[in-house]
């Protein structure tokens, strides 16, 4: 296995789009610091997304103490375009990306890129230990996967594996940039959507049992203030998704199986869209649904054709789409 000690050019890129987190900045950062890595070995970079507190000035100060923590400034646009950002100047041969009110178990980098190194795998997999706001802490189990074996990520998908989150991931640039991989901005959920593009096509993905991240439960991050406008995002969001899954086999060369899978999937999103419409359909604004509806149309997304990914939901899918389903919903909530 290649020795750190022998790597002359930049191998791993840090990736933390910060957005009012002058709480837990030196945490996050501190743990990166301390993880006993050289500092030619890495950069941090930090794109600030319009944050309203100070932590534009921490990162500044952080910049001015570290040569290699690297501060990017936008004006609020979301973790997506914030993370597209600081892909755009990441010399890393390896990308990792960190929400600033998470951090890095200790001395678990050095092993990971210990790992990269060795068998240079387009994604590495590591573990997760989530934390709540009460301090407690629950570890994510060991992989069913062989770890040090390279898998297939169509096999992976269709062995219903959710990659899910970006964060204690690690990625190759050169497969990101190969796959024109970016996250699609102003939305809500980006990494999912992005983490399933590279699922899609990747052939050489593998998984360490190696607990690497610690994922804070912040009941006031972004992901989680749900006024309206934030539940119109969410929802609006899901059917720019689904438009992704939907026609993803007229950007990539899909086989008939994985084609079929990111057609259910985005069949899937689009019924639970109704449904959560459904459920909330007295605590979000009547401007919205309209809104909502709209974007459905537009995209393209209804009638849908096809299967979803559950048998339940393609009960519910027969039901809902004999009708005109936007037109059901408003009539339906007009009687309430």
């Amino acid at each position: 296995m290649e020795s750190l000690i022998k790597v002359e050019s930049l191998f791993l890129s840090i990736i933390i789009p910060v957005f009012n987190g002058e709480k837990y900045i030196l945490r996050c950062i501190k743990s990166i610091l301390s993880q006993e890595l050289s500092k030619e070995l890495y950069e941090i970079i930090l794109i600030n997304d319009g944050s309203q507190d100070k932590s534009l000035d921490i990162c500044n100060a952080l910049s001015l103490e570290y040569s290699h923590i690297i501060v990017l400034d936008q004006p609020n646009s979301g973790q997506g375009t914030a993370r597209n950002f600081g892909m755009s100047i990441a010399k890393g041969k390896y990308i990792t990306f960190v929400d600033i009110d998470d951090y890095f178990h200790p001395k678990v980098l050095k092993d990971i890129c210990n790992i990269l190194m060795g068998h240079s795998p387009e994604i590495l997999v590591s573990r997760n230990t989530a934390m709540n706001c009460n301090g407690e802490c629950i570890c994510q189990p060991k992989y069913k996967y062989a770890i040090g074996e390279k898998y297939i990520g169509e096999k992976l998908l269709l062995d219903n594996y959710l990659p899910a989150a970006v964060w204690s991931k690690f990625y190759l640039a050169k497969f990101l940039k190969k796959n024109s991989i970016s996250f699609l901005p102003n939305i809500i959920h980006e990494d999912i959507e992005m983490n399933l593009r590279c699922f899609a096509v990747a052939t050489e993905i593998e998984f360490t049992n190696i607990v690497t991240y610690m994922y804070y439960w912040n009941p006031i991050s972004t992901d989680r203030l749900m006024d309206d406008d934030k539940k119109c995002k969410s929802i609006l969001s899901d059917l720019v998704i689904a438009h992704s899954y939907k026609h993803l086999k007229n950007k990539y060369t899909l086989s008939p199986a994985l084609a079929e899978y990111f057609c259910q999937l985005s069949n899937s999103l689009v019924v639970s869209v109704f449904l959560q419409l459904m459920k909330l359909r007295n605590h979000i604004a009547f401007s919205s649904i309209i809104q909502i509806s709209q974007k459905t149309k537009e995209l393209g997304l209804i009638p849908i054709h096809g299967r979803t990914r559950s048998r339940k939901m393609d009960k519910v899918a027969k039901l809902l789409f004999s009708y005109r389903w936007f037109d059901f919903l408003i009539k339906f909530r007009n009687r309430l």
